[in-house]
């Protein structure tokens, strides 16, 4: 029998509502009868470690802590906002999932102290901390963001090696989760988490390398330019392809921010200047295979390639490309693979507890600055599943693999010198 807390369990039902999740959503997703949440939530009763780690997860909080009244241990106020007003849109799996992903960056820099790494490496994410640059997003302003971000990671106008390693580097957590298709991901900052973007494994364009690029970079915009915008933001972007704009409604302000971070995804992945001389090199070939070479090259899916070549004015609205390979190079999975574990000794760890996670819990452990058992409940595994996955963690292994060339052998093909 795992040894009791007693703590006072009031807050559990004002936790829970704020949330927007029911009695019974909770219940059954932590496979507990709802007769014994609700003793939780109503009785002066004792909450066990096993269940107060369940709720924890739940949650995105560390239970005990908030039991114990203590302010810094409840949801993000961004949190709590959105998930609560999609509480009828979205599926409760996909909510638990977003609440779980905010557990798993709370307990990452609680490892991180353990590990006195917390502040180790400089976090370029600070020099934006200050930003009050949250007018209104209008011609130019993308660009401008864009340019500011390239010149704090000192990229001029190459291209990005990796999106992935890119946002890790300023300081911002990836956690991999299963949300509902409609969604890319969802990024959000608050004092117990850092930066996060919960990047979906399921969504739409997380599917390839070339979706995943863009999706950071979208996120990306927001975490560093519309904190204070995004405060009151009560729901997600849902995926579209139908961006016309035959409304003669004003777009709201959700929208134009939106609207901004689509443009900064692509002026980040692709200057202009680079854009330009590379199309410019490249006059006299068929279209397709100057489109592909814009996507091989930036890292970039064709309908984003297609679009920001018309916001240049290097490709007509009417002009009509055929014949375009869409798929990524591997040389771009490779660089921008999902920042994850991928093993079947890991099984019985969490998705979203694979990734840089993972890495920190193994350190810990092989430092001794966590127990064997600590290392345990950290990835959630039970004592019986513990040894394959212990066996994994003895090596250190590398989440990105070393970028291949495919644009070099790409631009041989067609003549073209190396960039």
């Amino acid at each position: 029998m795992p040894p009791k807390n007693t703590h006072n369990a009031k807050p559990l039902k004002h936790i829970r509502e704020s949330l927007g999740f029911t009695l019974e959503e909770v219940a059954a997703h932590c496979n507990m009868p709802p007769n014994h949440l609700r003793d939780l939530e109503t009785i002066h009763d004792d909450i066990d470690d096993h269940d107060a780690a369940l709720l924890s997860d739940a949650y995105g909080i560390d239970v005990l802590d908030a039991l114990d009244d203590r302010p810094d241990a409840l949801p993000p106020t961004p949190l709590r906002v959105l998930l609560k007003a999609q509480a009828d849109v979205l599926d409760a799996g996909t909510r638990f999932a977003i609440s779980e992903a905010v557990a798993v960056s709370v307990d990452t820099r609680r490892i991180q102290e353990l590990l006195n790494e917390r502040e180790d490496h400089p976090s370029l994410f600070k020099k934006f901390r200050t930003n009050t640059d949250y007018s209104h997003p209008d011609q130019g302003m993308p660009e401008k963001l864009a340019a500011q971000v390239r010149e704090q990671v000192r990229l001029d106008d190459d291209p990005i090696p990796s999106m992935v390693t890119l946002v890790q580097g300023l300081g911002i957590q990836i956690v991999v989760a299963d949300l509902a298709p409609e969604i890319d991901a969802v990024g959000f900052a608050a004092s117990q988490t850092g930066g996060v973007i919960v990047l979906n494994r399921s969504g739409k364009h997380a599917a390839n390398a070339f979706g995943r690029r863009v999706t950071l970079a979208h996120e990306l915009c927001h975490l560093l330019f519309d904190r204070t915008q995004m405060r009151g933001i009560n729901k997600f972007c849902a995926v579209s392809r139908d961006r016309r704009r035959t409304t003669t409604k004003a777009p709201s302000r959700f929208e134009e921010i939106e609207r901004r971070a689509r443009a900064f995804a692509l002026y980040l992945l692709v200057p202009i200047g680079a854009l330009d001389r590379l199309w410019r090199r490249t006059e006299g070939h068929a279209a397709h295979h100057r489109a592909r070479l814009v996507m091989e090259q930036f890292g970039i899916g064709y309908e984003a390639a297609r679009a920001h070549l018309q916001n240049a004015g290097l490709l007509s609205l009417q002009e009509e490309i055929s014949l375009v390979d869409t798929e990524p190079p591997l040389a771009w999975e490779a660089r921008d693979a999902l920042p994850i574990h991928a093993s079947s000794h890991l099984d019985r760890v969490p998705l979203n507890r694979r990734g840089i996670y993972l890495d920190l819990v193994a350190r810990a452990w092989r430092q001794g600055a966590l127990t064997e058992s600590g290392a345990r409940d950290a990835l959630r595994v039970t004592r019986a599943a513990w040894p394959p996955v212990a066996a994994y963690l003895t090596a250190p292994h590398s989440l990105i693999a070393p970028a291949c060339t495919d644009w070099e052998s790409s631009a041989a093909r067609l003549g073209l010198p190396r960039p």
